[in-house]
């Protein structure tokens, strides 16, 4: 009956909208539990977070060896490590991780999706110019900016293979 089918489209929106409200405040807590870890100094989180990104750029291109060690040289777990518990991690070298790491997303991504990719980066070095960002503030929003790009490279290449499949 239309009732019936009435009834379980909205409850289908009802279980979205909580599947977004779950998905959200995860994402809060997720936030807040990193920012705080980097406020107390502990790194261990975010240089598993930073290898995390690297590995994902890398498994992007596969059988490349070459291009896989110098992608690890420049983002070094260890080396980055010393320079967080050293104090010695400075804003231009979130410039530069930046830099990098949308490099790869602008070598790796359809071309449709240069123009949102570059307006993320913008956003990011906008945030990171902003007077009172820390270190333990901008760190959740790169992360979460990078996975978002990962995210849509990695459904593309999968919609892309997917689409060669049916020819």
């Amino acid at each position: 009956s239309s009732f019936h089918l009435f009834f379980c489209d909205m409850q289908q929106e009802k279980m979205e909208g909580l599947q977004a409200q779950i998905k959200e405040q995860f994402q809060k807590a997720f936030d807040d539990l990193l920012e705080q870890k980097l406020k107390e100094k502990d790194y261990e989180w975010v240089a598993r977070l930073y290898v995390e990104i690297r590995d994902r750029i890398c498994a992007l291109i596969p059988r490349r060896a070459d291009v896989h060690a110098q992608i690890k040289e420049q983002m070094d777990e260890v080396i980055f490590r010393q320079m967080l518990d050293a104090d010695a991690y400075k804003p231009e070298d979130l410039v530069n991780l930046i830099g990098y790491v949308f490099h790869w997303f602008a070598q790796l991504q359809s071309p449709a999706r240069d123009t949102s990719t570059e307006e993320k980066k913008q956003a990011l070095f906008a945030l990171l110019s902003t007077p009172g960002t820390t270190l333990a503030s901008f760190v959740p929003v790169f992360v979460k900016t990078t996975h978002a790009v990962l995210d849509e490279i990695e459904a593309d290449k999968a919609a892309f293979r997917e689409q060669m499949s049916k020819k």
